[in-house]
This record gives structure tokens, C-alpha cells and sequence, in this order.
């Protein structure tokens, strides 16, 4: 309840910051809604960058922090009685006819279901990150919380991620000081919950009268999303300044005026201080103003403000790795800690996802056949660029985890049959808000399926998506009553198969897991949880509890430290050039290399190690796990004798040269913590 409380602040004090922009841009919106929603997300990115400029300065803690949100407080006060006021509720007209109340059955259910869906998501916030959210325990969560150790934003040499863009991680940061990963969660929430009330209103005003109700169900009910809204990722929040810095620049369109830009560009800023992937749709909105026949002199308000808006972390990143995209365009920029052949390997990582050369069929995927990854060539490119989008529906796991399938990978089918509607209305029908929405959708997909297919990646299109096919999804119900409960059918399929699916977790989860709902509310049952979902939580557990508190820890196969409490590096050669392997003679060169450095232990999680992967070696790790011979078969698997990548045989010299020990205690599960030991130790 405190975590939704200090939400509910937060949301209000960026809201007022917010409705101050808007105020000195000229740039209030006329609708409640939809000054709450651009002023709130507006706001949102300034409490980020002021967290930035503290964390940059060395003052990420909470008294700083507090200091800072009261200074926020002082300079926004006049727009925080604006937002109270826009937050009372008002008498409304009501003029009813005697179908009226036939009409709102529609309206009440799609209420009900977006009610049903937040309720659903705000509980799982409060359940904790677990196997699923690898991405939060690696470094969405994992460098905020370190970041807040230290008391400042640092730099972390094997974590390259940590040099991405981190607009929403900073929010994060601000939810880890205050009240955990729940607040951080929930602060992800409501950039979902902001996107559904932009394509609400975007769709109300500038496509059709239902456009916006349509494209919210579709986008609420989409089963990635919903997943997502209730974890520490960040797609949502680029997806929310996308639409929006499209919708402020749909406005200028309409006003001709400048300063709507302005405010388009300021909002894609945001865009591109969430993710890298943003300087896509940042062009495209970008072409699409400028074709549209203004002249460039109202292009340059959009495109001065966003790249002011959008630089400070990509300067923060060159200033700390010599590459304002670090790790990528390595052969442009170069990189610390980086080199060509770890560019060359995290790129083939990234276009491992999607269609290659075969095409799986749906009886393929339930064989559990695996794709091949061999290079498509052009005939394979444009026959990809027509079916992913049809097999994102039929095969989703190609595209996101091929060992983790499920409705967290699933896109739902409404973001493509709905824009269907608008290829088979005539184009008379289709207002010009379509066509540029539509034109970029279909631009940036077509940059994704020729990239990384990753779904994740894709979401931040959905919003475009929905409002282009809300529109023709309104027109096509208007012309032939068959459409509309065709259409109202297809959105219904999709909420309760959602519904269904995600409200039953909140009582009964896989497996052995308690529901969610059990999960939010009981630390016992957490506890448990993570220690079923996570091989290696009980290790991590044991080292917060028995190591010193300035040991550190190395993590082998293993990059989720969000729960370890101990400093901690990423050990595996691929992640950095940061542990120089290349120079030690053997295991006891990195052991003594480790322990001058502060480290004095190594976590090795076998369940990701190679030889795991190899044919009967899940069956060996389980054996081993259940005879408690989990160091023999590190012996086995780590003998330098096998060759393989370095790290891994000096692994298995520094045990067997009595570099490294065995822990013995927290030995188990398939993960093997060891003791490094100074030289002449015993």
C-alpha cells in the first residue's frame, strides 16, 4: 500500500512539473485527460534527469534525493494547483436518448476489463523479479541498486549495459531508494498505464470517434505488455513517448503552430534517452513533418529539442567509454573495455531472434523444432518481411525465448488484424492522422524484421499500430453492422483469453508456485519462490549472510546479481575485456588478480554453463544436483584439458592447484560458489 502511495506522489509532483512545461511552451491541451497525460509524462522525465544529474554528481541518497523533490515542488507549485484542480471531478451533462443505455453495455465492459487488467498488473508488481525478468535482475534493477551502494553513477566495466540509455532505470532508482522493486515495478506500470490513456485520447481526436477506445483494449489486452507493465523493463515508457511526441505532432499539423514541435521533439528526446532503438521512429516522425510540405524552419523546433533533450546520457556514455552507443558501432567509435570480436559475437546474439532461412510451422514449434540460423539471403529478407508479422502470432517464441514460451512472449493477434481494416477501406475513408501513423508503423517494422526480431523490441510500434487500425476498425463498423460485432467479437477473444490467463495466476501459478496474489502479500511465500525460480538465489543468499561485506564476487555463467549484496563482476570472457585472461599463465595468476581486486569469491552457475547445453548434459547437472556431486562435475565440465574459452580453464586450474576452494555450504542446486586463496594458503 506504501508503495502505491508514494506513486500516487510521485505521479502528482511530476504532473505539476509537467503542466509547468506545458504552460511555458504554450502548449496546454484543451482536454483534462489529455494535459494530464502530457504533462504528467512530461514530468516524468525531468524527476529522471534530476535523479541522473544527482547520481552524476555523487548525491544519490535519500536526503539528497528528498532535497531534490522539494526543490522540484517550489519551481512547479502553480502547476500543481492546475493539476488539482484538472484531478476534481466534475458535474457532467447528462442528455440521454432511449438507446443510450444500450450503447454504454460496450463502454461498461471495456471499463471493466482495463480495470481488471491494472488490478492484475498492480498486484504483480509486488510479486518479486524471478526467472522470467532477466533483464531487471541483470541490469534494469541490478545497477540501480548499485548505483545507490555507491551513492553515485559509476561506471561498471563488465556490465555494458549499464551504458545504455537509462531514462526509466533512473525512475527505478528512485523506487529501489523509497520502497524496493515494487515501486520500481509500479513505476512501469504507469508508463503502460499513461500509453493507454494517450492512444485514448490521441485516438479520440485526431483518427476517429472510437479509434481511441478500440486501440486501448487492443494495446491494454496485448498479453507482452501486460506482462511487462507489471515488471522492471522499459519498452512502455519508449512507447509512451513515441505516441505522445507523434500525437504533439499531429497537433502542429493541425495548428501550424511551432511550438507543438517543440514539444514533439522534447518528447522523443525522452524517447531516446529510454532506448537507442528510438532514433528510428525519431527519423521517421522526423521525414514525415518534412514531407508532409512544412518548411524546414518548423523542423529544427522539433529536431534542436529533442537531440538537447535526448543527449545527456549518450554524452555520459562517451565520456565514460570513449562511444556515445556503447557497445555498438565499435568499428566506428571504438569502446573501453570492448573489442571487434565481442562486437562481432553480441552482434550475432542479436540477430539470432526471428526468421532465417526455413520458415517453422505451427506443428513445427509444438515438435519443439528449432529454427536455423544461417544468414537469410535477399529473396529470404523479403519473404520474412511478409510473414513475421503473421508468424509472430502463430510461432512467438522464435522471436523472444525459445526456452521460455508462453503468453509473456505473445503479441495477441488484434495489432495485426486491426490495421488489416485499413488496406480494404477505401482511402477516402482514412484521415491523414492513418497515414502517417500507419507509414511509420509500417517503416519501423520493417527495420525490425530486417534487424533484431526480437518482440520486445516491437511494442513500442503497437501504440501506431492500434490507433491506424482503431480508425478502421470505426470506419468499418460505421459502414456495415457485421463488422461491428465482428470486430467487437475479436477484441472480446483477446481481453478474456487474457484475462483468463493472467487472473487465474493471481490464485494458481506453474508448478508448485503460489498464486501471485499469495506472492504480493507474504514474505514467507517469496522467500520460497525465489529459491524454486532461481537455481542460484540460495548461493546468493549464503554470501549476503556469511560473506564479509567488502568481499567480492565474480559471477560465472550467471549475470543476474540484482539480489546479491556484495559487490560483484561479471566474469565470462564475452561481457568485457575489463579481467585481462589473455595474461594469466593460470589459474592461480587470476585468483591472486581477483583478490588485489577485492574479489574473493566466484558464483559458477552451471544450469547456463556450454557443456549443460550439450546433449545429456541437463541430465548430468540434474543428476549431480540430487547426489550433491556438483563439484565433481565442475571438475569434470571446467578441466582445463577440455579447452574451450579461457576463463573456463582457469576456472578449473585455480581448483585444481588450490587457487580456489570449494563452498561447500552453498555448493548446490547447480551452482558452485568457490573461495579464492591467496598464494601459499592451504
Amino acid at each position: 500500500m506504501m508503495a502505491l502511495l508514494l506513486l500516487v506522489l510521485a505521479l502528482l509532483i511530476a504532473a505539476s512539473a509537467g503542466r509547468r512545461i506545458l504552460n511555458l511552451l504554450g502548449t496546454v491541451p484543451e482536454s483534462r485527460l489529455d494535459r494530464l497525460v502530457y504533462s504528467t509524462a512530461l514530468g516524468l522525465g525531468v524527476i529522471a534527469y534530476a535523479v541522473l544529474f544527482l547520481g552524476l554528481l555523487g548525491f544519490l541518497a535519500l536526503w539528497p534525493v528528498v532535497a531534490g523533490i522539494v526543490g522540484l515542488l517550489l519551481l512547479s507549485w502553480a502547476g500543481m494547483l492546475e493539476t488539482i484542480l484538472d484531478l476534481q471531478p466534475r458535474a457532467r451533462d447528462v442528455s440521454e436518448t432511449p438507446n443510450s443505455h444500450a450503447r454504454s453495455i460496450p463502454m461498461l465492459l471495456a471499463g471493466a476489463a482495463l480495470a481488471f487488467i491494472a488490478v492484475i498488473t498492480v498486484i504483480n508488481c509486488f510479486v518479486p523479479p524471478a526467472s522470467h525478468e532477466w533483464d531487471a535482475l541483470s541490469y534494469h534493477l541490478a545497477a540501480p541498486k548499485i548505483y545507490l551502494q555507491h551513492h553515485r553513477i559509476l561506471f561498471l566495466p563488465t556490465d555494458h549495459h549499464s551504458n545504455f540509455p537509462f531514462l526509466v532505470e533512473m525512475l527505478f532508482t528512485l523506487g529501489l531508494l523509497f520502497h524496493g522493486y515494487a515501486l520500481a515495478n509500479l513505476f512501469h506500470f504507469a508508463l503502460g498505464a499513461l500509453t493507454v490513456a494517450a492512444i485514448l485520447f490521441l485516438g479520440r481526436r485526431y483518427f476517429a470517434p472510437k479509434a481511441g477506445l478500440i486501440g486501448a483494449l487492443a494495446f491494454a489486452t496485448t498479453p507482452i505488455v501486460i506482462w511487462e507493465a507489471g515488471a522492471a523493463y522499459i519498452e512502455l515508457g519508449m512507447a509512451l513517448y513515441v505516441v505522445l511526441a507523434f500525437g504533439a505532432a499531429l497537433e502542429f499539423r493541425a495548428t501550424v503552430n511551432p511550438r507543438w514541435l517543440a514539444l514533439s521533439g522534447i518528447l522523443m528526446g525522452f524517447a531516446l534517452s529510454v532506448k537507442a532503438l528510438a532514433l528510428v521512429p525519431f527519423l521517421l516522425l522526423g521525414m514525415l513533418i518534412l514531407f508532409g510540405g512544412y518548411r524546414f524552419k518548423n523542423m529544427r523546433w522539433y529536431l534542436v529539442t529533442a537531440i538537447l533533450v535526448g543527449c545527456p546520457f549518450y554524452v555520459k556514455t562517451a565520456l565514460y567509454t570513449g562511444n556515445p552507443v556503447y557497445p555498438f558501432a565499435y568499428r566506428i567509435f571504438g569502446g573501453k573495455f570492448w573489442s571487434q570480436d565481442l562486437a562481432d559475437a553480441y552482434s550475432g546474439t542479436q540477430v539470432g531472434f526471428g526468421l532465417h532461412r526455413n520458415v517453422l510451422s505451427a506443428s513445427d514449434d509444438l515438435a519443439n523444432m528449432r529454427p536455423d540460423e544461417d544468414p537469410p539471403t535477399v529473396l529470404h529478407r523479403i519473404r520474412n518481411l511478409a510473414l513475421a508479422p503473421f508468424a509472430l502470432v502463430s510461432v512467438p517464441r522464435i522471436f523472444y525465448d525459445y526456452q521460455d514460451p508462453g503468453m509473456l512472449s505473445h503479441l495477441g493477434f488484434l495489432f495485426l488484424s486491426l490495421p488489416m481494416l485499413t488496406l480494404v477501406l477505401p482511402k477516402s475513408l482514412l484521415s491523414l492522422s492513418t497515414r502517417w501513423a500507419g507509414a511509420a508503423a509500417f517503416a519501423w517494422y520493417m527495420v525490425w524484421s530486417q534487424t533484431m526480431q526480437y518482440v520486445r523490441y516491437i511494442i513500442p510500434v503497437i501504440p501506431l499500430l492500434v490507433l491506424a487500425g482503431g480508425e478502421g476498425a470505426d470506419r468499418a463498423m460505421r459502414r456495415a453492422p457485421v463488422f461491428r460485432w465482428l470486430i467487437r467479437g475479436v477484441i472480446f477473444v483477446q481481453a478474456a483469453l487474457v484475462l483468463m490467463q493472467f487472473g487465474t495466476r493471481l490464485f494458481v501459478n506453474i508448478g508448485s508456485d503460489p498464486g501471485q496474489l499469495e506472492l504480493a502479500v507474504s514474505e514467507e511465500a517469496r522467500q520460497k519462490y525465489l529459491t524454486r525460480r532461481l537455481n542460484h538465489f540460495f548461493a546468493v543468499d549464503w554470501l549476503n549472510h556469511h560473506a564479509p561485506k567488502d568481499a567480492g564476487v565474480v559471477l560465472f555463467e550467471e549475470a543476474r546479481g540484482f539480489y546479491l549484496d556484495r559487490p560483484y563482476l561479471w566474469g565470462n570472457s564475452l561481457h568485457s575485456t575489463y579481467i585481462p585472461y589473455p595474461a594469466f599463465a593460470n589459474g592461480r595468476e587470476m585468483a591472486d588478480w581477483f583478490l588485489r581486486h577485492g574479489f574473493r569469491y566466484a558464483l559458477v552457475n552451471l544450469q547456463f554453463s556450454q557443456e549443460a547445453n550439450k546433449p545429456g548434459g541437463r541430465e548430468m547437472l540434474k543428476e549431480a544436483s540430487g547426489t550433491g556431486t556438483i563439484g565433481q562435475l565442475f571438475l569434470q565440465w571446467y578441466d582445463p584439458k577440455r579447452g574451450g574459452e579461457r576463463f573456463r580453464s582457469l576456472l578449473g586450474d585455480a581448483v585444481l592447484e588450490g587457487a580456489a576452494g570449494f563452498v561447500s555450504e552453498a555448493t548446490q542446486r547447480g551452482v558452485v560458489v568457490l573461495e579464492f586463496k591467496p598464494g601459499g594458503a592451504q
